[in-house]
């Protein structure tokens, strides 16, 4: 029996529910560990009439990075994920193309190459990146499939590692960055005149942004004694003032 998406195929659905991966909605599986949520999202387009091309996300959420992202209002942190075609030694961006004229049994060698693929790169990705310390590792290296997000990923996922002085550390810099590229932009910009009253520059908004989410973050979860933030266009830091240290 033909279906109109290639999830509710159950060739697939028992094929995923081997490595215990459980369908939560039209496109949706998952499974969870003790600190992790495991995602496989069978995501489809629609290039031209009876056609969907199919690509595969692979993805691991931290749901207790999300929760301390959600309390520094940030809302983009915690999941590390990507097409599965960039895993594999392809490296590139993968679809698979189902037709509605395509009989049956098309469909499902195509699901069997679906599954081999997550066989052999999915499953890999989720054993080594359940484990925190890899993760980090991998955004500390600049590994490509990591960098979206990490100068918020990676001093939360310090925090949750227990490693305070890393995150601290990693704020300090990451904030110096941006405050130095921005006034690099501010002082080339030609055409001074349009912001030099209000720096409204999307790389100034970008530094503001990040301003604000260090501040929070030290004010919650380190003591006076090392909370700092760094003002926009100050000469040196200044002390954040009555800040209490709090654990997760």
């Amino acid at each position: 029996m033909k279906y109109d998406y290639i999830t509710k195929y159950e060739h697939l659905n028992s094929g995923l529910s081997r490595y215990q991966f459980v369908r939560k909605n039209k496109n949706h599986f998952s499974r969870e560990t003790d600190d992790c949520i495991l995602s496989i999202d069978f995501i489809h387009s629609v290039p031209m009439p009876k056609v969907r091309d199919y690509n595969i996300m692979v993805s691991v959420k931290y749901p207790k990075a999300v929760w301390v992202a959600h309390e520094l209002d940030v809302f983009t942190v915690g999941n590390i994920g990507a097409n599965i075609g960039y895993l594999s030694p392809l490296e590139t961006y993968k679809v698979w193309r189902v037709a509605d004229i395509d009989e049956e049994k098309h469909i499902l060698t195509i699901i069997d190459e679906m599954l081999i693929f997550i066989e052999k790169y999915a499953l890999p990705f989720f054993k080594k990146y359940s484990i925190l310390d890899n993760v980090i590792h991998e955004i500390e290296v600049g590994n490509r499939l990591f960098t979206h997000g990490s100068d918020y990923n990676l001093p939360i996922f310090y925090l949750l590692n227990n490693e305070k002085e890393k995150a601290f550390s990693f704020l300090k810099e990451e904030l110096k960055r941006k405050e130095v590229k921005a006034q690099k932009e501010f002082d080339d910009y030609p055409f001074p005149h349009l912001i030099k009253d209000d720096k409204s520059s999307s790389t100034y908004r970008i530094l503001n942004e990040y301003k604000e989410f260090v501040t929070k973050f030290v004010e919650r979860y380190f003591s006076k004694d090392h909370g700092v933030i760094f003002e926009v266009n100050p000469e040196s830091w200044t002390q954040l003032k009555g800040s209490n240290e709090k654990g997760i």
